[in-house]
């Protein structure tokens, strides 16, 4: 559980402060509805995957509409590796058959399970109540299935697909200076000078070229 909960916390600081103003160079990310998403190749088990975007800083890939998915599958067409399984960001440890994304506390809008698969898995080897994390079949017609989430065999590693917010890149607030300047005026009806201080406010913007 503690192991858990320092995940979390890693995701949660993660994507706080690890947003992207552009998407990585590599061959397998791209940029898609303010967000870049990112093939991996490496197999891992889904909380080890979760733990490999969120040092990137995101998370893993929640495919919430049916423009993202046709964007996926057409990338994974021609970058899956020869793998079968990504994992995505997608989950019913909190309720079983309950499907949510990680960062939504609303059940699913769209989906793209496979017959069978998600809330209507009712077994595999070890039953529907321990394969509780979801990932997307390329040998399935891209569609999703749900797999044990530690797989603690290797035959339960897969692939996975990460997700960073992308930011746009801001001009800094202008900047306050004040500059202080001492007037001398002399009168008759004074004979002691009378020092005025005069206090001028400018602003000045930085632009980034």
């Amino acid at each position: 559980m503690m192991g858990l909960l320092a995940l979390s916390l890693l995701v949660q600081l993660s994507i706080a402060h690890g947003a992207l103003t552009k998407c990585y160079t590599d061959q397998a990310a791209w940029a898609i509805d303010g967000y870049c998403l990112e093939i991996v190749l490496i197999e891992l088990n889904w909380y080890s995957a979760r733990n490999w975007c969120a040092h990137r800083g995101g998370d893993l890939a929640e495919i919430r509409t049916h423009t993202l998915q046709d964007s996926i599958t057409q990338h994974l067409r021609i970058r899956n590796g020869g793998k079968n399984g990504f994992w995505i960001g997608a989950t019913d440890t909190d309720h079983e058959g309950v499907w949510q994304w990680l960062h939504s506390p609303r059940q699913m809008g769209f989906t793209n399970w496979s017959p069978g698969q998600g809330p209507n898995d009712h077994g595999f080897i070890f039953g529907g109540s321990l394969e509780d994390c979801a990932m997307i079949r390329t040998d399935e017609n891209y569609e999703w299935h749900d797999g044990p989430c530690d797989g603690v065999i290797d035959s339960f590693h897969y692939s996975f697909i990460c997700q960073y917010e992308l930011t746009k890149a801001t001009l800094p607030p202008p900047i306050t200076t004040s500059t202080q300047t001492t007037k001398t005026i002399n009168t008759t009806a004074y004979p002691d000078e009378v020092t005025e201080q005069v206090i001028t406010t400018t602003e000045s913007g930085v632009i980034i070229g």
